[in-house]
This record gives structure tokens, C-alpha cells and sequence, in this order.
């Protein structure tokens, strides 16, 4: 079984008009466009992370469940200090034994390769990266030697290898080792905590982290994106 995180405990502030992960593509929230993003992966258990004045706001608990009864939700109390910190919240209620993908809320990928492994080899799921075509400085990026990464970077282009929002890891304690590794030593990017940087640290473990091209990316972060890859989404 592959364990699926979606944090959607930020702020969401381009958006003006609701809870951003329940905003409509073509009848459909952008949270599930990503779910889409995995094609039909069987086995797996889904938690979500919200806060809890969204919760409150748009009884986003309340419609989580009624779209997906058998889903585990998280819900904050207070802000978190970035994406990272956000799924340490919820770390010690998945299986630390079990793979895990951290899956960002606000967009959409097709990866012929990744969806592959989800269907057929989850059974040896390995550490791993998604990543598209970009020189846009407001993605993350890595450096790939062989198919392996070898190295990341946040928020700054070293290669043009830029990091969908899907993240892999063989086993959930590999998240919760390195995650508090990389809190207990502040290592922040613009006074945010981040998760491309804890894939450095999985190589200098000797974790080998694989990386998956992605066939196509459309990023929904933001209503500019949004209006620009509507058409494009199926």
C-alpha cells in the first residue's frame, strides 16, 4: 500500500473567491485534478492536512469525507512554517514502514513512467522526484545524473529539471527523520521549511532518489495559472 499526504493547510491568499483546493476546472476541484495526476492507483491510503479555520469557514472536513469516506484528516490549529513543518504535523499518523507521496493540492501532471510504477511495481516504490521542462525561478529544481537525483535546490534554477509537487519516499520514517533534521537545524528557505531540500539529505544517506519526467505539468497555484492551463486539462 502507497500512503498519499495532500497538505492544504495554506493560506491560499491569490485566491479570493473560497477554500483554493475546492475551486472548479470544469466541474472538478483542483484538489482531485491532482488525485487525477496518479492515474488508477489501487492500493493506497489518503490523508489530508486542512487548518481549522478553513474548516470552520467551508466545512472542507465535512465535503472531504463525503467524497472520500475511507480518507484520514488533520486538522491544525495554528499556521505552520511551511509545507515541510505541515506534514511533520500529521507524520506519526501514517505507517513510518509504508511508502509515502506528498502530493500537492493545486495542480496537475501526466508521467507515463511514475503512473507505470504506481500500477505495477509499488512493491519496490522507490525515493523519487517528478519533474518537467522550465526555467521559471519560481519553481525548485534538480540535477539529474543517470536517471538518479543528485541534487535540489528551492527556488533556484540549476538545471532545467523543475520539481512537480509530488514527492516520493521508499518509507515514511525517511520523511520524518530527515524533515527534523532540516527543523531542528532551521534550514529555511526565505523563513519557510520546504521539502525538495530533504531529498539532499536522502543522497547523503545513500538513498538513491529516481526521478520521473512528466509528460505534461500544469501548475493551478494561482488564478493566472488557472485561467492559462484550463483548456489543457482532461
Amino acid at each position: 500500500m502507497i500512503q498519499i499526504l495532500m497538505p492544504m493547510a495554506g493560506d491560499g491568499t491569490r485566491f479570493n473567491n473560497g477554500f483554493k483546493p475546492f475551486i472548479e476546472i470544469k466541474g472538478i476541484p483542483l484538489y482531485k485534478w491532482a488525485l487525477k495526476s496518479l492515474g488508477e492507483i489501487k492500493d493506497f491510503s489518503l490523508t489530508f492536512i486542512i487548518k481549522e479555520s478553513d474548516d470552520m469557514k467551508y466545512l472542507v472536513s465535512q465535503k472531504l469525507i463525503e467524497s472520500h469516506p475511507e480518507a484520514s484528516i488533520r486538522i491544525l490549529k495554528h499556521k505552520t512554517l511551511g509545507a515541510l513543518d505541515t506534514c511533520l504535523q500529521s507524520i506519526d499518523e501514517l505507517n513510518l514502514d509504508k511508502p509515502l507521496i506528498i502530493l500537492d493540492c493545486d495542480l496537475f501532471f501526466d508521467s507515463k513512467t511514475f503512473n507505470t510504477v504506481l500500477q505495477e511495481k509499488w512493491q519496490n516504490f522507490k525515493s523519487g522526484l517528478l519533474y518537467f521542462n522550465s526555467k521559471e525561478p519560481c519553481y525548485s529544481y534538480c540535477q539529474i545524473e543517470n536517471g538518479r537525483v543528485v541534487q535540489t535546490k528551492e527556488k533556484e534554477v540549476i538545471s532545467s529539471n523543475a520539481i512537480a509537487g509530488a514527492y516520493c519516499f521508499s518509507k515514511a520514517q525517511l520523511l520524518k527523520d530527515c524533515g527534523q533534521t532540516i527543523i531542528t537545524n532551521k534550514m529555511t528557505t526565505k523563513g519557510e521549511y520546504y521539502i525538495s531540500p530533504i531529498f539532499n539529505h536522502l543522497i547523503k544517506k545513500g538513498e538513491e532518489v529516481t526521478s520521473y519526467f512528466c509528460n505534461e505539468y500544469y501548475s493551478l497555484g494561482t488564478p493566472k495559472e488557472v485561467a492559462r492551463n484550463s483548456e489543457y486539462l482532461k
